[in-house]
């Protein structure tokens, strides 16, 4: 009894720590919600999918003043599966009522090209992101900023 009281005293002081730290790793990207607005006024569907909690991927959705954009927000522990399982993305698309061959999926992770890969999904690649392995790996397009993407992009 004692180790399963440990265990969830030990979790909710990390739960607590993430959340006074979510911006010290979480941070949204320039130009992003000019991005997002020319979606929405263009009536496109647009969700997250995280890997983080979903409350604390919902908390920094909500500080960065970005959620009216959102129809969905999942996080890690959403659906039964996270990225980059095709389960998470293949969930999400079911959840917003469309067809894969409608998605695109911009990422910035090889999390978030190998769950497009594995989900059968377009994807779009944020350079300077959380990618660890050279642009080489990834075969799909790129881009390196909200803004170039902006201009590049017809709606």
């Amino acid at each position: 009894m004692q180790v399963r009281n440990s265990r969830k005293l030990c979790l909710n002081i990390f739960i607590i720590t993430i959340k006074k730290n979510l911006f010290v790793k979480s941070s949204v990207y320039k130009d992003i919600d000019k991005f997002l607005k020319n979606l929405k006024k263009n009536k496109i569907k647009v969700a997250v999918a995280s890997n983080k909690l979903e409350n604390l991927t919902k908390i920094v959705i909500k500080k960065s003043k970005l959620g009216k954009y959102f129809k969905v927000i999942c996080g890690g522990n959403t659906f039964r599966h996270k990225k980059p399982h095709p389960g998470m993305l293949n969930a999400l698309i079911k959840k917003m009522k469309m067809r894969k061959s409608d998605c695109l999926f911009i990422g910035d992770s090889e999390h978030d090209y190998e769950a497009s890969l594995n989900s059968k999904v377009d994807f779009l690649l944020k350079l300077n992101g959380f990618t660890r392995k050279p642009k080489s790996y990834f075969k799909c397009k790129k881009f390196l900023n909200y803004k170039s993407l902006l201009k590049n992009i017809s709606i």
